[in-house]
């Protein structure tokens, strides 16, 4: 029998007689998630906000490194495109920075660092301009726990210089907007590094006793959740899903600030000290759920909130994700054939000062691009 044969047979015992215990298996894991569902919280009704006065502020980054010999460039851009609802109003703030990193494992997160800490200060531009005359949501892509890592920060020239610099714009962007009153800030990410909702709500006597919840109850979903690949988002929409199939929801709001959620304490002073909430959404259709983070400060405007990133999230031409960050991700993407002119043109700038780095620099160059 040849291989195609072989393995047709093979698939169709699998299809037989595994799928059906794999299934059955997966919904019996699943059925222990439906004690979360008392957490869900409706969106009730679409509201258009298009005549509505809200600004809305979508701030985004795109970076690209290569590691030559001995040495690592990065180039980084940020934006952050501030939209005027009911008045077709668009404003527009950008940066781009250029920096070294090690030519090691490390360089991504020296690069998303640096990324992250241009986002911010691209952030506060936007806001600096604005007067506090009408509600406004800034909308950052990726968690504001960022970077919710154990690599020790301090150890290393490059990622230190990038942390205190990510600190500082940071701090410096929240609080200037919690001067203002009238801006609030949501983050979105497609997902969550770790289980951070769950462990939340282990932290929140308060909800779990509101559910009746028991930490034993709550221990066989950390276990799904870290032994048997379910991921926390996937198992969260798959709640919503069920329970709230047509209508768009989010979990109840839990602080995810608390000690021992995240991998280190949240480096942002301001954000250590007023909380950090986080939630998943879901919008009808969607491909899957958003996780959601935003200053703690903010939850007594939650209601409004939800109801213009819903409605972002409705004229989208990415279901369920809001459009002004489909928007600026488009414009903030680092090409790698931009970076390549880049770090050609910041090779050649480097054979004026020191001829003999840059010709090893550039034959490194050279062979990367002949293989």
């Amino acid at each position: 029998m040849d291989n195609f044969n072989l393995i047709m047979k093979e698939i169709d015992r699998y299809r037989r007689i595994e799928v059906p215990k794999l299934v059955a298996k997966v919904r019996r894991q699943a059925n222990n998630f439906k004690i979360l569902k008392d957490l869900i919280i409706n969106i009730p009704k679409y509201k258009s906000f298009s005549d509505e006065n809200w600004r809305v502020i979508a701030v985004d980054g795109g970076m690209d490194h290569t590691s030559l010999e001995g040495v690592g460039f990065a180039v980084a851009s940020a934006r952050a495109f501030m939209i005027t609802l009911g008045k077709a109003k668009i404003t527009d703030f950008n940066d781009i920075q250029l920096f070294d990193t090690p030519a090691s494992d490390i360089a991504s997160i020296v690069s998303s660092t640096f990324m992250k800490s241009l986002e911010y200060y691209v952030a506060k531009k936007a806001i600096n301009e604005i007067d506090d005359d009408i509600p406004t949501l800034v909308l950052l892509d990726g968690a504001i726990t960022f970077p919710d890592t154990s690599v020790n920060v301090t150890n290393i020239r490059e990622l230190s210089d990038a942390f205190l610099k990510y600190q500082k714009n940071a701090n410096d962007f929240f609080n200037l907007a919690l001067k203002k009153s009238k801006v609030s800030v949501i983050a979105v990410s497609k997902d969550a590094r770790r289980a951070k909702y769950l462990r939340a709500l282990k932290c929140d006597k308060e909800v779990m006793d509101k559910l009746n919840i028991n930490k034993e109850k709550l221990e066989i979903l950390r276990n799904l959740i870290e032994n048997e690949s379910w991921r926390e988002r996937i198992a969260l929409q798959h709640i919503i899903r069920k329970y709230s199939p047509d209508k768009p929801a989010y979990f109840e709001p839990l602080d995810v600030s608390v000690a021992g959620i995240t991998h280190g304490e949240i480096p942002i002073s301001i954000l250590k000290r007023e909380g950090v909430c986080s939630t998943y959404y879901l919008y009808p259709n969607s491909s899957h759920a958003l996780y959601l983070e935003f200053p703690k400060w903010d939850l007594s405007k939650l209601d409004s909130l939800f109801e213009l990133f819903n409605d972002l999230c409705r004229i989208s031409p990415v279901v369920g994700y809001p459009y002004p960050l489909v928007f600026v991700d488009e414009l903030t993407r680092v090409t790698k054939s931009f970076s390549s002119k880049v770090f050609t043109q910041l090779i050649y700038e480097i054979r004026d000062i020191a001829p003999d780095i840059a010709r090893d620099l550039i034959n490194s160059k050279m062979r990367k691009l002949l293989h």
